[in-house]
């Protein structure tokens, strides 16, 4: 049976479970640790929303981990240089 799960980001191995899950979505490789610590950094400080679709039986891994994932993030885009307040409508000028 499968289950979804809504959390916010937070410097845990639940974060990080899910984290390791993006990449595996698309056959990628399970990132190293600067690029796993990044990427929880990034979605705990855009204050990220996360679902996951998790099994309720382990996988080949032994690891419950999600098989699907999705994640919001409220009020602000972060571009790289500083976080730009999100709008439906195009800027005027």
């Amino acid at each position: 049976m499968t289950r979804l799960e809504h959390f916010t980001a937070a410097d845990d191995e639940r974060t990080r479970t899910w984290a390791r899950a993006v990449p595996q979505m698309y056959h990628g490789a399970d990132p190293d640790e600067t690029r796993l610590s990044w990427l929880v950094d990034s979605a705990v400080a855009d204050g990220a929303m996360l679902t996951g679709a998790y099994e309720d039986a382990p996988g080949v891994d032994g690891r419950i981990a999600p098989v699907g994932t999705f994640a919001a993030v409220p009020g602000t885009l972060n571009l790289g240089g500083a976080p730009v307040t999100a709008s439906s409508s195009p800027p005027s000028g």
